[in-house]
């Protein structure tokens, strides 16, 4: 069914689960597992503290690609992970790398925000349901 995973993480507790759930279903599927984290331009006023970000970005992506790994080297040893980093709108990143990388679904944490905080603030996650080419798993 899917052959290529996304997930998208902010490496908050709930982007962690999301990033386990998708590693679960690139096994589950035999899948390629994309893990991605996108860094907002705004996060990234000059060089200096760029390089210094990158750095433990970098860092906590291989954390999380070494516990999707750990998770998946019993069941489906043979499964590949990537890892990305983009700079810019999160969405706007998301959706553009599932099209990139031809991705049959795409693993993202909800934001956790309800009622009218949600609806004026809007949600990564629901841009990208709302965006997307291929289907959105939203864990929550």
């Amino acid at each position: 069914m899917y052959k290529h995973v996304l997930a998208a993480t902010d490496f908050s507790d709930l982007g962690s689960k999301a990033l386990l759930r998708a590693a679960d279903l690139a096994v589950e599927l035999e899948a390629k597992l994309t893990l991605l984290h996108v860094v907002g331009e705004a996060d990234t006023p000059n060089a200096m503290y760029g390089a210094h970000e990158a750095r433990q970005i970098v860092e906590r992506l291989e954390q999380a690609h070494n516990a999707a790994r750990g998770q998946m080297a019993a069941d489906a040893p043979h499964c590949e992970v990537a890892l990305e980093v983009r700079v810019g709108n999160a969405s706007d990143q998301i959706l553009q790398l599932a099209v990139e990388k031809q991705a049959d679904v795409i693993v993202i944490a909800s934001n956790g925000q309800k009622g009218l905080t949600r609806w004026l603030l809007g949600s990564t996650a629901d841009r990208v349901v709302r965006g997307a080419d291929c289907d959105v798993l939203v864990v929550s």
